[in-house]
């Protein structure tokens, strides 16, 4: 019979990993990301050096759709702005 004083015998680990907050995440590759066709376009104006005006002209669409389309890319690329998407980009061979 079990008293009340046994205790479960479960293997347990003394000192359970410790997980830096500041890790670093990898980031996917490239090809894992899935870009629309309409953001692989205003990435690749971008890196060419295009403005958010001169990709509307050239889709022929608002500048305001340009920015969303812009913002999907920061996001799905893990960056904060338009240089770091570039770079981002331009480092996982996106547009040669």
């Amino acid at each position: 019979m079990s008293g009340p004083k046994e205790r479960d015998q479960r293997a347990v680990e003394p000192n359970p990993p410790v997980l830096n907050k500041h890790a670093v995440t990898p980031k996917p590759p490239i090809n894992a990301i899935s870009l629309s066709e309409k953001e692989r376009e205003v990435l690749r104006w971008a890196v060419q050096g295009k403005t958010v005006w001169e990709i509307s002209q050239i889709r022929a669409v608002s500048p305001a759709t340009v920015k969303f389309h812009l913002h999907n890319i920061y996001n799905k690329l893990q960056v904060g702005n338009r240089v770091q998407a570039v770079a981002e980009a331009v480092k996982r061979g996106l547009f040669e």
